[in-house]
């Protein structure tokens, strides 16, 4: 049987500062979050799928379909210093 893959794009936001009580947090908007690494598991299916975050602070990815669990690493340079 062929599986079509589908590809799924996100934009990658980084929380700043300090988190409010209450638990939600504003993106910086300002904060670049280009070079991560977005890794994409499917633990069901026992694969994962590795992408690079890249301009506008997008990462996409072709993937099977499934549900996946998502996990960014990496570190970059706040434009504040």
């Amino acid at each position: 049987e062929k599986v079509h893959m589908i590809t799924v794009s996100y934009k990658v936001n980084a929380v700043t500062g300090f988190v409010p009580y209450n638990g939600e947090a504003e993106p910086d908007p300002t904060f670049q979050t280009k070079g991560l690494e977005v890794n994409f598991i499917n633990y069901q299916e026992g694969s994962s799928f590795k992408s690079i975050v890249g301009d506008n602070n997008i990462v996409s990815c072709s993937l099977t379909p499934g549900v996946y669990a998502v996990s960014v690493s990496g570190s970059v340079t706040s434009p504040k210093g």
